[in-house]
């Protein structure tokens, strides 16, 4: 029975799955232009309250795929920084996202 199961998925044709939302996704720099790396994003849900946690990599860049559609508040916090707050932000699939 196993070996026929494993044969049938060995089988089976690639299948891609859809989602329903968007992502918002940027690159944090400071006022100079350097990016900031290791910087705590905190994406929320204005409609639900739900938050999203992310970190920018080396060079300073977020992403978060797979938000449920909707506007968002965006908030990016790193040691030696302000906490910077952008809302307006949405994720829907179709808008593109501005990168902050």
């Amino acid at each position: 029975m196993l070996v026929g199961l494993l044969v049938c998925l060995a089988g089976a044709p690639e299948t891609r799955a859809q989602v329903v939302g968007g992502t918002i996704l940027g690159t944090i720099t400071d006022t100079s232009g350097a990016v900031v790396p290791e910087a705590q994003i905190s994406i929320k849900n204005l409609a639900n309250g739900t938050t999203r946690s992310v970190k920018t990599d080396a060079a300073g860049f977020y992403a978060a795929p797979n938000l449920l559609p909707g506007m968002y508040e965006v908030a990016a916090s790193a040691a030696g920084f302000a906490t910077n707050i952008k809302k307006r932000h949405y994720a829907d699939g179709w808008r593109p996202t501005p990168r902050s």
